[in-house]
């Protein structure tokens, strides 16, 4: 393990050209962004299953119209019955 450390010590002490460096910063803010939207995009697909699960509930609960809106709003927060049942089904 020490080898690696010092390794990277070593490759990063050396001299090397803008052109390098700001390569390399280049790489380094790409895979920090797509690492980022990889983050995200695994959240959506694990949200996917309490949004179904709370679209089906409020539905099956008879709520009208914007009322159905607001209880798939409070569902998908956790904040009614209905989220704490789907929290607890989808994890």
């Amino acid at each position: 393990m020490d080898e690696l450390f010092d390794k990277l010590a070593k490759e990063s002490a050396r001299e090397i050209s803008r052109r390098q460096a700001f390569r390399r910063f280049g790489w380094g803010v790409g895979v920090a962004v797509l690492t980022a939207f990889g983050v995200v995009r695994a959240r959506a697909q694990g949200n996917s299953c309490v949004a179904k699960c709370c679209q089906d509930l409020c539905i099956e609960s008879n709520t009208p119209g914007r009322s159905r809106g607001e209880c798939m709003s409070a569902c998908q927060k956790g904040e009614n019955i209905q989220g704490r049942i789907c929290e607890f089904t989808c994890s």
